[in-house]
């Protein structure tokens, strides 16, 4: 299918399951979230080094792929800063969690959309087809 169609499958569900995941009216509805979620969502991260390593020649590779990670990182961090402090004013929390998660998800399929004319990493050395 090919590594963007995936991954941006994969955000879609994870944006469909944000609402049932934080707020669930029942223990059934959120035990399905999850589980549809944590699948989804996981399911990102095996595509994130192929994807990755294909937009960083070889001689920059590990630090290209060490910044998105690292980059990746501070999102996170960002997100439990953030998201609780909208949480008490007009927001709930679930609400402001949700709006995070739809935000930030929009912005990484916005990401995986861009695909430079040429990957400079799209064929690694020694592969057969790089010639």
């Amino acid at each position: 299918f090919g590594e963007v169609r995936v991954m941006l499958s994969a955000l879609v569900v994870v944006m469909l399951t944000i609402w049932p995941f934080l707020s669930a009216p029942g223990w059934n509805m959120l035990l399905i979230a999850a589980f549809v979620m944590g699948g989804a969502a996981s399911g990102i991260f095996a595509l994130v080094p192929h994807y990755l390593a294909q937009r960083f020649p070889s001689d920059t590779r590990s630090f290209g792929m060490g910044l998105g990670y690292a980059l990746g990182s501070i999102g996170q961090g960002m997100a439990q800063k953030f998201v609780p402090m909208f949480g008490p004013t007009a927001l709930t929390l679930p609400l402001s969690a949700e709006i995070f998660v739809l935000g930030t998800s929009l912005v990484t399929g916005a990401i995986a959309l861009i695909r430079p004319k040429e990957l400079p990493g799209e064929h690694m050395e020694g592969d057969e087809t790089a010639s």
